[in-house]
């Protein structure tokens, strides 16, 4: 094989890549569309599914959106540990508003020292809000 073909197929490769790349960030988006969709219509166990997915894929809003759900016992039963556990993936990921709520998850349980960590970082995020609660 020449060098010319070798950097033809190399091109082919990224432009397979790229399209790869490109497709897998449109469904995640399509996930966390379609859980937000099924949980306006009250379809909790339609919107987990969408959003585990969304999760999975790292789209952090989906992790969020879990941790809503199991906090209020939206479509599963109230669940704080597990809430926490979501919303600490969806933070660690960099979704302010996930560490703001774990911030306030603490809170209310009595774990003031990893409730002021997670506002920190909820506040570097510029969440509204978290820079108060420190």
């Amino acid at each position: 094989m020449t060098t010319s073909n070798k950097g033809t197929q190399m091109k082919r490769i990224w432009k397979a890549a790229a399209f790869v790349l490109l497709l897998s960030s449109a469904l995640t988006a399509d996930n966390f569309d379609e859980g937000y969709q099924a949980s306006q219509y009250g379809e909790f166990d339609r919107a987990i599914h969408y959003y585990e997915l969304a999760c999975t894929a790292k789209d952090w809003r989906g992790c969020h959106s879990l941790g809503t759900l199991h906090q209020q016992g939206l479509g599963t039963p109230k669940d704080a540990a597990k809430a926490a556990q979501y919303y600490q993936r969806a933070c660690n990921g960099g979704n302010g508003n996930s560490c703001f709520f774990l911030g306030n998850l603490y809170n209310n349980t009595g774990y003031e020292k990893e409730a002021k960590d997670v506002f920190r970082k909820a506040c570097d995020l510029k969440v509204q809000g978290a820079c108060q609660k420190l």
